[in-house]
C-alpha cells in the first residue's frame, strides 16, 4: 500500500468517528464523562504520591550528607509497611544514648555537627499579653490588703455614735454565728489572648545544626538552658502565623479587624488611666463597651485556625521576647524557625521547640524519640555506622540488645525505605484507578453494542456494496477509540483541576508528573480499542440480506 494512502484512510475512519459522535451526541458523552472521571481519578491519586515523595525527599535532603538517623527499633522483615504497626510507633529510646552518642568518636564535632536528640508531644500553646509578670496580681494583693485594712480603721473611728453601735450589734452577731470552714483560694487565672494546638518538640541545641533548618530571628535554645530546664521555646512559622497573625474577619491584606483586639485595647486603657478605671461602670452601656464585650464572647471572631496560613506573612520579630502558656507554665519565645513545608499531609512548621529537659519534665517522660546523628567528615558511612552502634552498645544495660533497642539509617537508606511503600502506594493507587476506567470500558462496550443494532441497515448496506468485515472491525474499533481519548482530554484537564486544588489546600508545589498524563492517555486509548473488540466483531458478523431486510 502506498504510504501516502495510509494516512488518507486513517483520516476518513477519524472523521467518520467524529460524525458519529456528533450524530449520537448523548451517548458520546456518557463516554466522555465516564472515561474522563476515571483518568482525572488515576492521574490526581498517582500525583499525590509524587507530591509527597517530592515533599519527602526535600526535607530529607535537608539534613545533609554525612547524616544517621537513629530511632526505637523498627522491624522490617515484613516489608516497608512493619514501620507503621502499633509495635513500632509507641517506642522511646534511654536518654542514656544521647551522651553515649556524643561521646562517640565518630561524631563530627564542628559547628554544623553534633547529635541532636527530639521527643515530640502534642500540646497547646495559649499567647500571654504583652507586658504579662507572673507575680504582678499576687503583689497587688498583698498591697491592698494593708491599705483596705487602715482605710476600715479610718471610717470606723470618723462615724458616728449611732454607727458605732450599730457596727458593734452586728460585730456581736457575727461573733455568735459558727465559724466557716477555712477555703484555700483559688489562684488567678493567667489571661491568654490566643490558644493554637500544635507539636510540642523538646530538642537539644545541635538540632538546629544537624536538623535541617534555621531560626530567622532570634536564636536558638542553648546548652545551659538545656542543662538546667528553662522555659524557652522557638516557634515554628505556624504557630507565629497562629498567634501573632490576622484573626478571622481580617481585610485582604491581612490588616484592620484583628490588628487590635477591641476587648484587650479597652483592658490596657482602663489599668493605665485611673479616670477612665472609676468611670467603668458608668462606660459599661456604651456602644464601644458593648462591641469590645462581643469581640470577647464571640468566639468565632477570633478563630484563627479559619485562615489560610501559607497566605498569612508575620513579621518574626514580633514574638521574640513575649510569653506563651504551656500546661499552666509562661514559657519565653526566644526565637523563631524558618518556614520549611509539609512532609506528606504533616506540618512540619506546627512545632514549638523547647528544651528536650524541659519537655522531659514538663509530661514526666524520661525517653526520647529519636537522634540525628553528623558523623566527622572523611569517615566511610559504613565504618560511622559502626562507631556509633559501637558506643550505643556499650552505654545499654547487661542483658540488652542494641539489635532490639535502636535501628539506624542513613539518609540513603532512608530515601530506598521511602522509595519502596511509595512504590506500593502507587501500585495500589494505579489499581484503585483503573477499576473507574474498566467501568468506562464496560460503558463504552454497551453502548457501541447498542450502536451496532441501531446502524444494522447501514452496515449491511455497505457490505453489500463491497465493504469487507475488516473495514467494518475497524470503523467501530476507531469510533471507540476516537471517544475514549476524547474522555481522556477531559479527563487530563479534570485532573490537571483536582491537582492544582489539593496543592493550593495542601500547601504543596504543584507538579504532575509528564510520564503520569502519558500513560493515563495510553491506558485511556487501550481501554477503548479493547472494549471495542467486541461491538466491532459483533457488527462485521452482521448479515447484509438479513439487515437489509429487516429495514422493509
Amino acid at each position: 500500500m502506498p504510504a501516502g494512502i495510509i494516512p488518507a484512510v486513517l483520516q476518513y475512519y477519524v472523521g467518520s468517528a467524529l460524525a458519529q459522535a456528533l450524530r449520537y451526541r448523548l451517548q458520546t458523552l456518557l463516554i466522555i464523562l465516564a472515561v474522563g472521571i476515571g483518568i482525572a481519578n488515576i492521574i490526581v491519586l498517582i500525583s499525590m504520591t509524587d507530591l509527597g515523595r517530592r515533599q519527602t525527599m526535600s526535607l530529607i535532603n535537608d539534613f545533609g550528607a554525612r547524616v544517621i538517623i537513629v530511632t526505637p527499633y523498627i522491624d522490617l522483615s515484613g516489608g516497608p509497611f512493619a514501620m507503621f504497626s502499633p509495635a513500632n510507633t509507641n517506642g522511646y529510646l534511654p536518654s542514656g544514648l544521647y551522651e553515649a552518642l556524643k561521646g562517640s568518636p565518630a561524631v563530627d564535632k564542628g559547628p554544623q555537627g553534633g547529635v541532636a536528640a527530639m521527643l515530640i508531644l502534642p500540646g497547646n500553646a495559649g499567647l500571654l499579653p504583652a507586658g504579662w509578670q507572673p507575680a504582678a496580681s499576687a503583689e497587688g494583693a498583698a498591697r491592698s490588703a494593708p491599705e483596705e485594712t487602715a482605710a476600715a480603721d479610718e471610717a470606723s473611728e470618723a462615724a458616728p455614735d449611732s454607727a458605732a453601735d450599730s457596727a458593734a450589734d452586728s460585730a456581736e452577731q457575727t461573733a455568735e454565728e459558727p465559724a466557716e470552714e477555712d477555703t484555700v483560694p483559688a489562684e488567678p487565672e493567667i489571661p491568654v489572648e490566643r490558644s493554637h494546638f500544635t507539636t510540642l518538640a523538646g530538642v537539644t541545641p545541635e538540632f538546629v545544626n544537624v536538623g535541617g533548618t534555621h531560626v530567622v530571628a532570634g536564636r536558638f535554645i542553648t546548652a545551659e538552658e538545656q542543662a538546667s530546664g528553662a522555659k524557652v521555646v522557638c516557634l515554628g512559622s505556624t504557630p507565629l502565623k497562629s498567634l501573632f497573625g490576622p484573626r478571622r474577619g481580617a481585610t485582604a491584606d491581612g490588616s484592620d479587624v484583628s490588628a487590635v483586639d477591641p476587648a484587650g485595647e479597652a483592658a490596657d486603657n482602663s489599668a493605665s488611666d485611673p479616670a477612665a478605671a472609676d468611670s467603668g461602670s458608668e462606660g459599661a452601656d456604651s456602644p464601644a463597651a458593648a462591641g469590645a464585650e462581643e469581640a470577647v464572647e464571640g468566639e468565632e471572631y477570633d478563630e484563627p485556625e479559619a485562615l489560610d496560613y501559607s497566605q498569612i506573612q508575620v513579621d518574626p520579630k514580633l514574638a521574640v521576647g513575649r510569653q506563651i502558656l504551656i500546661k499552666g507554665e509562661p514559657f519565653t519565645i526566644v526565637g523563631v524557625m524558618v518556614e520549611r513545608g509539609r512532609i506528606g499531609f504533616e506540618d512540619v512548621d506546627d512545632r514549638v521547640f523547647m528544651p528536650l529537659s524541659t519537655l522531659q519534665q514538663l509530661f514526666e517522660y524520661d525517653g526520647i524519640q529519636g537522634m540525628i546523628v553528623r558523623y566527622r567528615e572523611g569517615l566511610k558511612e559504613q565504618e560511622a555506622m559502626e562507631q556509633l552502634r559501637a558506643s550505643m552498645a556499650a552505654s545499654l544495660a547487661e542483658g540488652e540488645s542494641l539489635d532490639e533497642t535502636v535501628s539506624t539509617f542513613t539518609v540513603k537508606q532512608a530515601t530506598q525505605l521511602m522509595d519502596a511503600t511509595l512504590s506500593i502506594f502507587r501500585a495500589v493507587l494505579w489499581g484503585i484507578g483503573s477499576i473507574a476506567l474498566l467501568v468506562a470500558g464496560i460503558g463504552i462496550m454497551n453502548v457501541m453494542l447498542i450502536r451496532v443494532l441501531q446502524r444494522r441497515a447501514e452496515i449491511g448496506l455497505r457490505r453489500a456494496v463491497g465493504a469487507t468485515r475488516r473495514s467494518v472491525v475497524l470503523q467501530f474499533v476507531t469510533e471507540s477509540t476516537v471517544q475514549a481519548m476524547m474522555g481522556a482530554v477531559l479527563g487530563v484537564v479534570l485532573g490537571v483541576i483536582g491537582v492544582a486544588l489539593f496543592c493550593r489546600y495542601s500547601d504543596w508545589d504543584f507538579y504532575i508528573a509528564p510520564l503520569t498524563i502519558l500513560l493515563a492517555i495510553s491506558f485511556a486509548a487501550l481501554v477503548g480499542v479493547g472494549f471495542g473488540v467486541y461491538p466491532a466483531w459483533r457488527a462485521a458478523r452482521v448479515d447484509p440480506i438479513q439487515s437489509l431486510r429487516s429495514e422493509m
